[in-house]
């Protein structure tokens, strides 16, 4: 059985690096804090085995907003920040 522990949120495709190992399309793309917070409360209201959060990208920090209230709402359900 599949029973998830993290959810990595890639909030932006923005970057502004260029490796050279990376696939990630660079543009403006962005998922809304509201929309994320409320995916993050459905899956812990429906009893998963989520327990920390994670950030991925494009480049996490320029999308500085998300990640706070990201990390803020998870501290409020008890659950862990991981890794960006």
């Amino acid at each position: 059985m599949f029973c998830p522990t993290e959810i990595i949120f890639s909030a932006t495709t923005a970057c502004n690096l260029h490796c050279s190992h990376c696939f990630v399309n660079r543009d403006s793309k962005k998922i809304s804090s509201e929309d994320a917070v409320k995916f993050l409360k459905s899956a812990v209201d429906a009893g998963s085995s989520i327990d920390r959060i994670g950030f991925s990208g494009g480049e996490p920090f320029l999308y500085l907003d998300f990640i706070l209230d990201l990390t803020k709402a998870a501290l409020s359900m008890d659950l862990m920040f991981d890794q960006i």
